[in-house]
């Protein structure tokens, strides 16, 4: 039982990362990107604009690294500037969350497991350009959140089946007397009868 709610604390926890990355997509990214962010690797002052937002804003937050993903999986902004250029290794997810809904999965940056959320963004008043904005975040914040939910339910289920315990031993010990005389009860008349 714990088992499944270590594991449903979890999957929770990932969820809320996930809507924690499509409310940093909403309120800090997506306000401040222009419609040729989308169309080519973004170089020069408009790289520099861009780290310089994501600086400002994602310094106290887990999140490790933030890209800008066109529909076809390139990678034309990244906080990481290697991976410009690069395609992106679950292009499933990109598809996926192009379908108008944020998802995410987890994967390893280098030696780090992380949850990465994939979030999907229109930009542009006339022209207007789709992609996803895939945001990295530590996975030890996800195991955080759901350690702060599983720890208080398990010390709950434990109180409840120690108490459960004590209050059987009592009933248990009484039809453990009762069911040993009536054996003996039994032997007795086989044994004189």
């Amino acid at each position: 039982v714990l088992f499944v709610i270590r594991n449903l604390d979890v999957r929770n926890a990932e969820r809320q990362g996930i809507s924690r990355a499509q409310l940093v997509t909403d309120v800090v990214i997506r306000p401040n990107l222009r419609a040729n962010d989308l169309e080519a690797p973004v170089r020069g002052t408009r790289r520099a604009a861009l780290d310089a937002l994501l600086r400002r804003h994602l310094t106290a937050d887990s999140v490790l690294r933030v890209s800008l993903v066109r529909p076809d999986g390139l990678v034309v902004y990244s906080s990481d500037h290697r991976r410009i250029g690069a395609r992106v290794a679950r292009p499933q997810l990109v598809s996926e969350s192009l379908t108008g809904k944020a998802v995410g999965g987890v994967d390893r940056l280098g030696k780090q497991k992380v949850l990465a959320s994939y979030v999907p963004i229109v930009v542009g008043k006339q022209a207007r350009q789709r992609g996803v904005v895939v945001a990295e975040s530590d996975y030890a914040a996800v195991t955080s959140s759901a350690d702060e939910a599983f720890f208080p339910v398990a010390g709950v289920f434990e109180v409840a089946l120690v108490g459960l315990f004590l209050l059987l031993v009592p009933s248990l010990a009484s039809a453990s007397r009762r069911l040993r005389r009536h054996s003996e009860e039994l032997a007795y008349r086989a044994n004189h009868d």
